[in-house]
């Protein structure tokens, strides 16, 4: 490892450590508190109850505080951490008994976990993406600096506190496996990932038509349909292996499904920077239509915004082809699915983050539009001074790749877009809300970020598009060659004097 390149990775741990000093999500807040004490809660659940029953209500098991609610290898990572506990301090997971618990030694404890996992997952996928699959082509230790240090991922693991680095890992590995042609291998680590967050889905239509036309372009009908066994093993055999506690009995598989999927919280639960939430500023959707209407008419426009770019992997099996559609359908999930939080920009933000070589620009900027998008979230945690300091250090990196990009109208864009960006911060901080609106800055804050996430879909939908049009063009200047006639002389182009 380059003696800079282990510089990065101390640092990166350095700022995660320091933003993890400050307040998480419902510190002190009861009776509830937040995310922070859901982790906790999910460890005692976990190791305290029989695994049939970790996804059912009971006396020992009150969904309504902090059931259960992502797939089963969320789970068996807080048994994991809970048994690691439960040696450290009885205490910190003693069922029914340790609801809220705080302390400074808990503390360290919660945090460490998400910076191992984050250590050994997600550090060790950018790293293995830029500094060894890439060797030869494009390989830059800044893009690795740069994928590290995108203030949204510390900010909602390390400061208000999840575990995202985990599915987000494991998806990148899944592309790097993919890229290598390990197609078996990518799809155990895709199921591992969306069995972690649900929302690793956002990425499932791209994979799938991309591994769809992996099969079809095999050279005969046999390698066609044993290449797809292979791979639909894959999926079944990890699916089968990871909710087996649950394949007894049908009724406790819906169970499961239904806390991973709620269709009953609505089609969004708290204001969000997507289609649905602004949409609700002026049409009060809930009041027209059923949640089973709003849940087929999300899935309807989710679908519509996603099968152009399908359409395109299909079309055109190419990494460059599926790095672009994993960016423009997981947008398009965010903006127009069934019940969308805030902090599932990350899974959009990481899609982005493959294309670092070649569009450091527009990901710098759309980084820096995802993180204020979690601006209001991040004063309910007392992140503020993360926020900033944060944001201004992924800034003064990327300087100098705002400095090159040859395109002056989008330079201006992008100054007038953070300085409103800034001017809005400053305003929800200084001025007090109106008693008729008092959630207005919230509100502004998710109207401005979903008019940019609307304009970045568009962009990277065009640019795939145009990546299409210039590979078949390539092509077929290539085929219009090779078909000349051998007696064609091709003359060459006469000079032209310059004077």
């Amino acid at each position: 490892m380059a003696a800079t390149t282990f510089f990065y990775i101390l640092i990166a741990l350095l700022i995660r450590y320091l933003v993890s000093l400050w307040p998480y999500s419902g510190h002190g807040i009861a009776p509830m508190f937040g995310d922070y004490e859901a982790q906790r809660h999910w460890m005692e659940i976990t190791v305290n109850i029989p695994v049939k029953d970790w996804y059912t209500n009971s006396t020992e098991n009150d969904l309504n505080y902090w059931g259960l609610d992502y797939p089963p290898l969320t789970a068996y990572h807080s048994f994991l951490m809970g048994k690691i506990a439960n040696y450290l301090n009885p205490k910190w997971i003693q069922l029914n008994e340790s609801r809220g618990f705080e302390s400074y030694d808990h503390k360290i404890f919660m945090r460490s976990t998400v910076l191992v996992s984050d250590s050994l997952i997600f550090f060790s996928a950018l790293y293995y993406y830029w500094m060894i699959l890439f060797d030869s082509y494009h390989s830059d230790s800044d893009h690795f600096l740069n994928n590290l240090l995108i203030p949204s991922l510390i900010l909602i693991d390390h400061g208000h506190f999840q575990y995202n680095c985990i599915a987000l890992g494991l998806f990148l590995w899944t592309v790097i496996c993919l890229t290598k042609r390990q197609d078996f291998l990518a799809s155990i680590l895709f199921c591992l990932a969306f069995n972690y967050k649900q929302m690793a889905l956002y990425y499932s239509l791209p994979i799938f038509f991309f591994l769809l036309k992996r099969c079809y372009n095999r050279r005969s009908f046999l390698s066609i349909i044993s290449k797809f066994i292979i791979i639909s093993l894959a999926v079944i055999i990890t699916m089968v292996i990871l909710w087996s506690p649950y394949l007894e009995d049908f009724n406790t598989i819906l169970q499961v499904v239904r806390r991973i999927f709620p269709l009953n919280r609505g089609i969004y639960e708290d204001k969000v920077s997507n289609f649905w939430y602004c949409l609700s500023v002026f049409i009060k959707v809930k009041n027209y239509f059923t949640e089973d209407q709003l849940a087929w008419m999300s899935g309807t426009l989710t679908i519509l915004a996603s099968s152009p770019s399908c359409y395109l992997v299909l079309r055109q099996n190419t990494m460059k082809q599926l790095n672009f559609s994993l960016f423009t359908v997981s947008m398009a999930f965010y903006l127009f699915s069934f019940q969308v939080h805030e902090k599932t920009i990350l899974f959009v933000n990481v899609a982005l983050i493959l294309f670092t070589y070649r569009y450091k620009f527009m990901i710098t900027w759309f980084s820096l539009i995802s993180t204020f998008s979690l601006f209001p979230l991040l004063i309910k945690d007392n992140l503020i001074t993360p926020y900033f300091t944060l944001t201004i250090i992924y800034f003064f990196i990327n300087k100098n790749s705002l400095k090159l990009d040859s395109n002056s109208r989008m330079k201006q864009l992008f100054k007038i877009s953070i300085l409103c960006a800034i001017l809005l911060n400053t305003i929800s901080l200084l001025m007090k809300p109106p008693e008729r609106y008092p959630d207005i800055f919230t509100l502004l804050n998710c109207l401005y970020s979903f008019f940019h996430f609307i304009m970045f879909y568009i962009y990277f939908l065009w640019q795939q598009w145009v990546e299409y049009r210039r590979l078949v063009n390539q092509n077929q200047n290539h085929h219009d060659k090779s078909n000349l006639n051998v007696y064609t002389v091709i003359r060459p182009r006469p000079k032209i004097k310059t004077y």
